[in-house]
């Protein structure tokens, strides 16, 4: 029985292996087919990955942009009103007594550099749709052009800071506790404007000179 068997397979020996071969080809190119069907996977997979990552540095990009605007426009409002109060504080000293009203205005445009993507398809770009409106107050005039489809601002403004400077003597402390504390001179800032950056200045307290016999004492 066992010599038969051996016969049988001695005769059909390569139908067999030809078998086995045929069968462990099949089964490679299944795993090289399932190989390359994990890499497509894990390719759309970073695909998607490397466009939320865009899309979120996008975003990024504008809010950065964003905050320069508003840090522009802050340092644009605040400089010439720094300047006019500081030449107004040397008024004060001059005169500690007396009334000023000053009308003040500061106007700009604010560009700020920054990096965006613009795709353009079939070689044809298209036209840019823009909405233009405008704001107009007794504190602020601002005109502006939106353009959605680069999620773009382009504005002009100008802001109006009205404010009222007054001189006048005052004890320090809390009444009748400061009746025998001696009077200073104060100037307060009274601003028309809400929305004014200049909000750290809005009183300046100015010690009044020693007197003769205090200077000669000491004290």
């Amino acid at each position: 029985m066992t010599i038969a068997i051996l016969k049988l397979l001695g005769k059909y020996y390569w139908i067999l292996l030809l078998i086995i071969i045929a069968l462990l080809f099949y089964s490679r190119q299944s795993q090289k087919r399932l190989a390359e069907d994990y890499r497509q996977m894990a390719d759309l997979q970073e695909i998607e990955v490397m466009q939320w990552k865009d899309k979120a540095g996008k975003n990024r990009a504008r809010a950065e942009m964003a905050e320069i605007k508003a840090e522009n426009a802050k340092h644009v409002l605040n400089e010439d009103l720094k300047r006019m109060l500081k030449e107004e504080v040397g008024n004060i000293k001059r005169n500690l007594i007396g009334y000023s009203s000053i009308n003040a205005s500061t106007e700009g445009e604010i560009h700020a550099s920054g990096r965006d993507t613009l795709v353009v398809l079939n070689n044809q770009a298209q036209p840019v749709k823009a909405t233009r409106y405008s704001y107009s107050s007794k504190h602020l005039d601002f005109q502006a052009l939106t353009l959605p489809g680069v999620d773009s601002l382009i504005a002009d403004y100008r802001v109006y800071h009205n404010f009222e400077i007054f001189y006048y003597y005052k004890r320090p402390g809390r009444p009748p506790f400061n009746v025998l504390r001696r009077k200073q001179a104060v100037a307060e800032i009274k601003f028309d404007n809400p929305g004014t950056q200049a909000d750290s200045v809005y009183s300046i307290v100015l010690e009044r000179k020693k007197g003769l016999l205090k200077a000669v004492l000491g004290r």
